[in-house]
């Protein structure tokens, strides 16, 4: 009996036993699981406080070594570099981590990796299931006694920057601390987010920096109105419901701090939309006669290193005798400015796929001026691939098409501006 009740007594025991090493194994993972969580909101913070430049394109790539080296601080790996896509061609932006010869080896391999299709989706294998990370093999893009062989630098895990038209670079990543810990899904979270919020921000520097050159401040005012047209509802009712879950008494710590960055740049967009509205009005609306083939032979000028860079055929044909229009310099000059670089774009990039769809022999550009019953009429065409959606082209706002991500905003600015000039647009 006293057997009988020890033998029952160990199984008691034994069971106990494993119910607490079940539950410390339990306590272990959730422990782990908080530290990740911890961690990963600790680099979020930081990677959020980064300050990313928005003035110029190359102030912005300029950039690239201070984010890796934030990267490399923050983040599970040793080694971070940035290829951004420049002047038509991947180049390293920065790196952190890495010696002097595989940065200089890796830029001359960024140089030789085609921008079209690389990085698209699946081209590589991802490096965790549910993460936008691939493992990248740089072999393709290896040349016969490349030093990146020799340095052991052939493969890198990397995290797309991708635009609505083609990937504009990739963070890499390499050197991983503590390997022996599995790499998860939320660990990559992090730097995934800060690429999403390095493509916005580069992207709006584009456009910015195209809306500013040569003279494009003379159409912000249109575009200024547009814009808060377009945003200053919704804008209110972030605001609105924001203000509504401050005043919220059961917010916790972490809740109220997500709800205080809401309205921070909820603000800070407002206060953006305001100082646009402010140098719209401080535009000036004198007109003079222009001489329109002047106006054009300016705009070959200033386009002609882009026309040969891309090997586009560029054609100018001014009527004679072509008579001179009353309008402000500025706008119309920008008006034919925004549909040449969109005619540009459209040009340089092929037609989709689909039935009858090819990419021309020669890609050209052909500008045309023209005069018929006291009236100008610019035609600007291009062999590119035409509208998506044509009744929508001069809209404020369309929906991105192959021709070009920002091509509705600009041709919208451009209608805005012919039709304050007595003018119509035409498709």
């Amino acid at each position: 009996m006293n057997l009988d009740r020890c033998a029952s007594m160990g199984k008691v025991v034994a069971a106990a036993g494993m119910i607490m090493l079940a539950l410390e194994d339990e306590l272990a993972i959730n422990k782990a699981a908080q530290g990740r969580e911890h961690r990963a909101r600790r680099e979020l913070e930081v990677y959020a406080s980064l300050i990313l430049s928005r003035r110029k394109l190359e102030d912005f790539d300029r950039q690239g070594g201070e984010i890796c080296q934030s990267v490399v601080a923050n983040s599970r790996f040793a080694q971070a570099a940035l290829l951004l896509n420049t002047g038509g061609r991947y180049k390293l932006a920065g790196s952190a981590g890495l010696d002097g010869a595989t940065a200089t080896a890796l830029n001359a391999l960024a140089g030789r990796i085609p921008v079209a299709g690389f990085l698209a989706p699946g081209s590589a294998p991802p490096a965790v299931e549910q993460s936008q990370t691939v493992n990248l093999d740089l072999g393709p893009w290896l040349k016969p006694g490349d030093d990146l062989t020799r340095l052991r630098f052939t493969s890198a895990r990397a995290v797309p920057i991708v635009g609505r038209s083609s990937t504009e670079g990739a963070l890499l990543l390499a050197g991983m601390r503590n390997p022996r810990e599995l790499l998860r899904a939320d660990d990559l979270l992090p730097v995934e987010m800060l690429t999403a919020r390095l493509q916005a921000v580069r992207s709006q520097t584009i456009m910015l920096e195209k809306l500013i050159d040569s003279e494009k401040f003379a159409g912000l005012g249109q575009l200024a109105n547009n814009v808060t047209h377009q945003l200053n509802n919704p804008l209110t009712v972030i605001l609105g419901y924001a203000s509504l879950l401050d005043e919220s008494s059961s917010l916790t710590a972490q809740e109220r701090k997500g709800v205080d960055a809401i309205l921070t740049e909820a603000r800070r967009m407002r206060t953006t939309l305001e100082s646009l509205s402010r140098i719209s009005r401080a535009q000036s609306d004198h007109q003079t006669s222009v001489s329109v083939s002047e106006l054009l032979a300016d705009m070959e000028e200033l386009h002609r290193s882009e026309f040969l860079r891309r090997s586009i055929d560029f054609r100018l044909s001014i009527a004679p005798g072509l008579p001179r229009v009353l309008c402000n310099p500025q706008h119309l000059r920008q008006a034919v400015l925004h549909c040449l670089q969109f005619a540009i774009e459209a040009a340089d990039r092929p037609e989709p796929g689909g039935q009858g769809a090819s990419e021309p022999e020669t890609k050209f550009v052909r500008l045309e001026a023209t005069a018929e019953a006291g009236m100008v009429q610019i035609l600007v065409a291009h062999s590119g691939a035409g509208f998506l959606y044509p009744e929508r082209a001069f809209d404020p706002f369309v929906p991105a098409q192959a021709s070009g991500e920002i091509a509705g905003l600009g041709l919208g600015l451009c209608a805005s501006i012919l039709r304050e000039h007595n003018g119509a647009p035409r498709r």
